[in-house]
């Protein structure tokens, strides 16, 4: 149970564990008293014991949101939609698609096992630098093993033919300075996929993909779609590590190649990484991913295509649900039965359980703190949604007008602020005086390393998280340039959201 919740028992959780349950049931032992803990020896033996049920994994980390968002409804809801529209339109095998973004690096992000010196207290492994900056790639695939030709983004401003050496055949390059996906640039990649699949009345397609802010309110892409024949359906939130196929089969396998390429070429040139070798190195790992196998299992795993929405089990969800009350299974009453009369002193009444020393936890779900309605699984090139995002791209251009002409203005309300009973301000009103005057008199954009007003401000909202790599302003160490949006006020790295200059910036999720 607490491997399906996510809390698995480390070797020393075990061990302890055992002590416990021998000191409460009263089994005679020989664990130490000191360390409190059963030994090594008794591990390995236990593990040995039930060896055909019982090893030792390395864990996947994964985030409390995705762990807390896998939830049955979700997941009811999404195939409920992709059902009705598999009976509506009748979509043909090879015509339902699924894209994602994943990021890349010129540091390999996994280093292999090696053989080494017994005893040797550190085993190093060559990087080609400390830490690299950001290439994002678009891949998508078919139902039928098919490949639509990916798309690299290199966080550069300008592209250059050397940036394409290697690359897979068709794939198109795009620049922008913080290498991220952009509205505009998976714009551009949806025009190469009409383009591949030709879309048509009698033979539409079918694209699923996640709740990105540049798949989910690109208006361009919207218009297009419906008007070549094309169904964008979103997966809910938090739930792409389970629903998504490229995330089950390809993503992961393609970063492991990658990495095992970068650690080829370190060995063979004996030089740094740089970006004029991505392409050719992506090409490499791309090859070995881009397999017809991967794709039907892909889908099928996710219970896509063919359609199964049985395909996760109740195991699955138990860590979204409440288990505050915990149930006894069929087989505890008998379990407790049989070591009570079997291996406790006679004298003992209740029996003591694991479940009874280490509760089951419960996660909590986390609540956002940017005022944003919670995703969830939807037809993106629906009529209700286009009139919804259109409408609210008509407020947010009007509110942008509005925040240029106020800016246009000189300040003159940071003069009159609201003091306390006592004659100061409130920490309250400080806090608005100096969003206020900051909002309508300094630039967006901001330096924590130069201006301490930026730093007062970032820091009486809260711990600010970028909007795009959701990186923590208390973990940046690196003093990098924070932005604010004018109209949503969410924060952004400057690097991320692509600003090369201190001007109003208004991040692409209010455009």
């Amino acid at each position: 149970m607490m491997d399906k919740k996510y809390f698995g028992l480390t070797r020393r959780d075990v061990r302890s564990i055992a002590f416990q349950l021998a000191k409460l049931n009263n089994i005679p032992n020989p664990f130490s008293l000191l360390s409190e803990s059963a030994g090594k020896d008794w591990l390995k033996r236990f593990l040995k014991r039930h060896e055909h049920v019982l090893s030792v994994r390395k864990p996947t980390g994964t985030s409390i949101a995705r762990a807390t968002g896998f939830c049955k409804h979700k997941v009811a809801e999404f195939f409920d939609i992709l059902e009705n529209l598999m009976d509506e339109k009748k979509f043909q095998a090879n015509r339902i698609y699924n894209v994602d973004e994943s990021g890349l690096c010129i540091v390999q992000s996994k280093c292999p096992h090696v053989i080494s010196v017994k005893g040797k207290r550190q085993v190093g492994a060559l990087t080609s630098a400390e830490r690299g900056s950001l290439i994002t790639v678009v891949l998508s695939m078919n139902t039928a093993g098919n490949f639509v030709p990916p798309m690299i983004i290199f966080p550069r401003k300008k592209g250059s033919e050397q940036l394409k050496k290697g690359a897979p055949p068709g794939t198109i390059f795009r620049f922008h300075p913080s290498g991220w996906i952009q509205s505009n640039l998976f714009t551009d990649w949806f025009n190469q996929f009409i383009d591949f699949t030709q879309p048509s009345e009698n033979n539409p397609v079918l694209l699923i993909l996640d709740g990105h802010y540049s798949h989910t309110r690109n208006l361009d892409v919207i218009l297009k779609a419906r008007e070549k024949h094309v169904t964008i359906l979103c997966l809910p939130p938090k739930t792409t590590h389970k629903l998504q196929p490229l995330d089950k089969t390809v993503m992961s396998a393609l970063k492991t190649y990658y990495s095992e390429e970068i650690r080829i070429f370190l060995r063979a040139n004996q030089r740094a990484v740089t970006h004029f070798d991505i392409s050719e190195l992506f090409g490499r790992a791309y090859l070995k991913v881009q397999t017809g196998e991967r794709a039907v299992k892909g889908f099928a795993v996710t219970g896509l295509y063919p359609v199964r929405r049985n395909v996760f089990t109740e195991d699955d969800y138990l860590a979204a649900e409440d288990n505050s009350e915990h149930k006894e299974t069929e087989d505890e009453p008998v379990l407790r039965e049989q070591i009570q009369n079997e291996e406790t002193s006679p004298g003992s009444e209740t029996l003591v359980l694991p479940e009874d020393i280490m509760k089951i936890p419960n996660l909590k779900k986390k609540q956002s703190n940017r005022g944003r309605k919670s995703g969830k699984a939807k037809i993106i090139t629906s009529t209700p949604n286009k009139d919804e995002l259109e409408a609210s791209i008509s407020i947010s251009n009007n509110k942008k007008k509005e925040v240029k002409r106020n800016l246009a203005n000189p300040c003159t309300t940071s003069s009159r602020q609201a003091t306390s009973s006592k004659g100061h301000p409130s920490k309250r009103q400080k806090k608005l005086s100096i969003s206020s005057s900051e909002s309508s008199c300094t630039p967006s954009v901001h330096d924590s390393s130069d201006d301490e007003n930026d730093i007062s401000i970032q820091n009486t909202s809260g711990d600010a998280s970028c909007i795009f790599c959701e990186g923590k302003f208390s973990e940046d160490v690196r003093g990098e340039v924070w932005v604010r949006c004018e109209i949503c006020n969410n924060w952004a790295h400057a690097e991320c959201g692509g600003v090369e200059k201190k001007d109003i910036y208004i991040c692409d999720l209010c455009k």
